[in-house]
């Protein structure tokens, strides 16, 4: 089982109208970090489904990430999730990039936190997704 098994809602339904793409470079911190900037960008997400280098992992609910810390996600070093102690290194703060079907009416929503010179592609409709402020 990889680090991001463990976000996936294996019990839930199995699609997403959200899409969060990552790089597996960031590691598993860091996209944690990620996930919880889309949900502070747009609280109304509630599942979403989650793309590691273009790989779906799975659909993540909002509700595995809530808590009550600063925004970060901690792990010990034995690598177990602890909200007690922090390991060094990067910080887990992203701007994530938001991104739209064009086609009227769809509510596929794409967050990046990477920079990727072409759009992603709505899995709807095929058609390059548009940026959006």
């Amino acid at each position: 089982m990889t680090d991001y098994e463990i976000l996936i809602d294996h019990g839930g339904p199995g699609d997403a109208d959200v899409t969060v793409e990552c790089d597996a470079d960031h590691g598993f911190d860091l996209t944690v970090g990620l996930l919880r900037a889309v949900l502070r960008a747009d609280p109304s997400i509630r599942r979403f489904v989650l793309e590691v280098d273009g790989q779906r992992i799975g659909v993540v609910h909002a509700e595995l990430l809530d808590d009550d810390t600063d925004g970060t996600w901690h792990r010990t070093a034995d690598g177990a999730a602890d909200g007690r102690e922090e390991l060094p290194g990067l910080t887990a703060s992203f701007r994530p990039v938001a991104f739209t079907c064009p086609e009227s009416g769809c509510p596929r929503l794409t967050y990046r936190g990477h920079a990727n010179v072409r759009p992603p592609s709505c899995p709807v409709h095929g058609v390059p997704m548009e940026g959006r402020q």
